[in-house]
């Protein structure tokens, strides 16, 4: 119960933290003194501090942008459509967001258009989490069961290609809404089967377990949901008049996620030293877990970062046919790899 009460504090102080950054506050101890000789960049990511992000600060931390000229502040959102603002609004040059929402808002708003110049989920990363000993064991299980998820997400959508490709109905589900700080305790209170949630979730809902507990899930992007999950994403106008700055931003992150991946315990502490709330050991299972959803076969072969056509062109195609948002602009329009080097 105290470990419970600190880590919900500590979760409390870094929510205030994003919340401020969300008003567009910047926080004077991330950012580094401004130098003539270098290029301010301003990059919104979309959720809370969690070891997941570490990567960027790691670029930072060993010097990858000052390598590159640029002189780097990071803003945490409390949200993707929060990132997106800021980058119509220019409040952000480029933000860490999910791609499959980005299309959405291709598709109803084209204006200003957006482009992901590196993929940083290749694996679509939304996963339910259950409690073991209950029944389920493979996907087909969640038949009849009740699944809860916050308003505003996209899961209940992507269940239908993750229903089709294990071969069930998934009309044959319930789903239930709670708030996004309110979901997981519902599913570890009985009143839901399972919860709909990012996976770098997974080592804060194993601190919750009580003793006996196990905690069991699957990921979309590992059953059959073959489309992208986040991106580095920028307007098509910051592409064009800043594309040789955007270019350095992307290849000194791609160096510094080399590095987190390679060691997780460093790459998160480069994170934890500006948010001392943050849990050291949950960190480093975050950024731990992110590795995976980061690299996937065509990053293993082309570089970390890379953009499969194809496989944005199945992204775009889920966001038209089960998302139901029509996108007048070709696929090709909305990512470049150009930004790899």
């Amino acid at each position: 119960m105290k470990n419970e009460k600190i880590y919900s504090e500590s979760k409390r102080k870094i929510i205030k933290a994003a919340s401020l950054a969300a008003a567009g506050t910047f926080f004077p101890y991330i950012n580094s003194a401004r130098s003539q000789s270098l290029t301010p960049i301003n990059m919104a990511i979309q959720w809370v501090p969690r070891g997941e992000y570490s990567t960027y600060y790691m670029a930072r931390e060993r010097g990858y942008y000052k390598e590159h000229g640029l002189d780097v502040n990071f803003k945490h959102m409390l949200g993707n459509a929060l990132a997106f603002q800021a980058l119509s609004a220019g409040n952000a040059d480029i933000v860490h967001a999910d791609i499959l929402q980005m299309l959405m808002l291709m598709g109803r708003s084209p204006e200003p258009q957006m482009r992901s110049l590196a993929v940083v989920g290749d694996k679509l990363n939304i996963s339910l989490f259950y409690l073991k000993g209950k029944g389920i064991n493979k996907p087909s299980d969640l038949v009849g069961r009740t699944i809860v998820d916050s308003p505003g997400s996209t899961a209940l959508q992507m269940f239908q290609i993750f229903a089709n490709a294990n071969g069930f109905d998934h009309t044959k589900t319930n789903w239930k809404n709670a708030s996004g700080n309110a979901k997981v305790a519902l599913m570890l209170q009985g009143e839901a089967d399972a919860v709909a949630i990012g996976l770098p979730a997974k080592p804060s809902i194993e601190a919750k377990l009580s003793p006996g507990q196990e905690l069991g899930y699957f990921t979309f992007g590992d059953h059959g949901v073959n489309i992208y999950g986040d991106g580095l994403i920028t307007t098509e106008k910051n592409w064009h008049d800043k594309s040789d700055i955007l270019k350095a931003f992307v290849k000194a992150t791609m160096k510094g996620c080399q590095d987190a991946f390679a060691d997780p315990k460093v790459g998160a502490a480069s994170m934890v030293k500006y948010y001392p709330e943050m849990d050291k050991i949950l960190s480093v299972k975050e950024l731990d877990l992110i590795r995976d959803v980061a690299i996937g076969k065509y990053q293993k072969e082309h570089g970390i970062g890379f953009h499969d056509p194809m496989k944005f062109k199945a992204t775009q195609e889920a966001v038209i046919n089960f998302l139901g948002q029509p996108i007048s602009k070709p696929y090709t329009e909305f990512f470049t790899n150009a930004a790899l080097g």
